[in-house]
């Protein structure tokens, strides 16, 4: 009995099909300075909704990523802030339904957001997100996140 042969040309299909199956991996985005502190907020909000795409925990590790080196002092390392992310004040942040960014206002160092969270369950969070520019090292000039306020309840004020 003879085996069939895949020709050269079906084999490259095949390999094709096998590796067209495969999810890519979404890089983490780093520090950047050509990043607007809007950017930053929206990466990181976006990566927390997403938060198990495209591995598991892909949005909490970027979302570390984009953290000021001051406030990974207080969160880091990684395993700590995965933990942290999961306490019921900023647990509602995975898997949320939608959200819209405010700016509140600041200068050249630092900024502030009102961030409303829309969840999957129809509740509404509000949080208050602050970003600093990074002045020395290796990350400088790059905005990146210093502090997430607890949420409040949609409708009171931050």
């Amino acid at each position: 009995m003879t085996r069939p042969r895949l020709s050269m040309a079906g084999f490259a299909t095949l390999l094709l099909l096998v590796f067209s199956s495969i999810p890519a991996t979404a890089e983490t985005l780093g520090p950047d300075p050509a990043l607007a502190p809007e950017q930053v907020v929206a990466i990181q909000l976006e990566a927390l909704q997403n938060n198990d795409e495209p591995t598991p925990n892909a949005g909490i590790r970027q979302t570390f990523a984009l953290a000021h080196p001051a406030n990974k002092r207080v969160t880091g390392p990684l395993p700590r802030f995965e933990r942290m992310i999961r306490t019921p004040a900023y647990a509602p942040l995975l898997g949320h339904a939608a959200h819209e960014i405010e700016r509140l206002g600041g200068d050249e160092s630092v900024v502030r957001f009102k961030v409303v969270v829309d969840l999957q369950s129809g509740k509404t969070l509000e949080y208050l997100w602050e970003v600093r520019r990074v002045l020395d090292g290796p990350d400088k000039g790059a905005w990146l996140t210093t502090r997430v306020s607890a949420p409040v309840e949609g409708g009171q004020a931050i």
